[in-house]
């Protein structure tokens, strides 16, 4: 009967456990969802930043810009840059011509990338864009 009892207990205490451990694991889960969901979201957003751009403003308001990645509810999600990151912020935007056709004036490649540490892990995601003068990025002047 007493060993009844401490077989019951036994197992009942581990499946406290697993139950408290399944817990964890879906918030643990939840939230990197929840993050990998804002860095797409926010690097979307910079494309669309950049798309809208003038070509020929591109490379000089672009190249080299960092940005934050923030949730926009008060008790949002903000993610902070590895250490060392030279301006602190989690999002960097590289523009360079490529090699061929090296035609600055017509072709541009853009990388947009999010590095960030979370948990003693440094993450990161990068989508790249190719913008041409063709694609409808020239801008337009009035004659007077």
């Amino acid at each position: 009967m007493l060993l009844d009892v401490v077989v019951g207990a036994s197992l009942l205490a581990a499946a406290g456990l697993a139950a408290a451990q399944l817990v964890l694991d879906t918030n643990s889960l939840r939230r990197a969802c929840a993050v990998r969901r804002l860095v797409i979201e926010t690097i979307s957003e910079e494309l669309k930043r950049i798309e809208g751009s003038v070509f020929e403003e591109v490379l000089a308001d672009h190249d080299g810009r960092g940005f934050a990645v923030a949730d926009d509810e008060p008790t949002g999600i903000t993610l902070t840059a590895p250490p060392g990151d030279p301006d602190g912020l989690p999002g960097l935007v590289t523009v360079t011509v490529p090699d061929p056709p090296n035609l600055p004036n017509e072709l541009l490649d853009v990388t947009v990338r999010v590095d960030w540490f979370d948990s003693g892990v440094a993450n990161f995601v990068v989508r790249r864009l190719r913008v041409s003068r063709v694609g409808g990025y020239e801008s337009s002047e009035v004659d007077e």
